[in-house]
């Protein structure tokens, strides 16, 4: 019998705390412009305001009947500093995450979870000060059954995410940096760091950033622009 959809991986590689932590002050809009727009999560949103930030490796968690067995066991496999991330098919009938899940998170240390799908009880998450991420808040309930897998490849937020791949979300955006990718993605972030301290001066000198033309820009895109 196939075992695709229905299995469980107890081991993932996991990158090296450094490798982590040269992360931990960039922010997502600022790693989404390293990527070229790629590896920005869409429609998933903080559970509460203000959030603390979220950043360490991905346990992956898919459930495509919408049953939460599998996340159970993903809690149990997690280990301090990882993110969750449940790819729930975008279902926000029903949630995948609640109160008690989150103080046991927060009691093993999990850096945060994010989910693809619905989640509930918000104060819980706010009191014991546990990152959540969600598409939707919904009251009702998830079944406690499978099937599902931890730990291979999942869809969340319309970004592929692989066990191990780095998270970083606060209340500016979610982005996932493939692990093979981490060292030209720091390489290109730093980049665009020196870029946004020239590009600050230029506004707050009340200049266009880069010195923009804007109406150079305009007329190569073939607008017109009349007295």
């Amino acid at each position: 019998m196939a075992s695709v959809g229905n299995r469980v991986r107890l081991t993932i590689d996991r990158p090296a705390a450094d490798s982590i932590d040269r992360f931990r002050e960039a922010s997502p809009p600022d790693l989404a412009d390293a990527m070229n727009r790629a590896g920005a999560m869409r429609d998933l949103f903080p559970a509460y305001r203000p959030i603390p930030k979220c950043i360490g490796p991905a346990l992956t968690v898919k459930v495509p009947a919408g049953g939460s067995a599998v996340i159970l066991k993903a809690m149990e496999l997690a280990q301090s500093g990882d993110v969750i991330v449940i790819d729930g098919r975008g279902t926000t009938t029903a949630s995948l995450w609640g109160g008690n899940r989150s103080i046991y998170a927060a009691q093993k240390q999990l850096a945060g979870v994010i989910i693809d799908g619905a989640m509930r009880d918000v104060a819980e998450s706010r009191q014991v000060n546990l990152p959540v991420f969600a598409r939707a808040i919904a009251p009702t309930a998830g079944a406690s059954t499978g099937p599902g897998e931890v730990n291979y490849p999942v869809s969340c937020g319309g970004v592929v995410v692989c066990p191990g791949d780095i998270v970083v979300a606060d209340e500016e955006g979610i982005v996932v940096i493939p692990r093979g990718d981490a060292d030209d993605v720091y390489a290109a972030w730093r980049q665009i760091v020196e870029r946004e301290v020239a590009w600050r001066a230029d506004s707050a000198a009340g200049r266009q950033v880069g010195g923009l033309d804007v109406d150079r820009r305009l007329r190569d895109a073939g607008t017109i622009i009349t007295p």
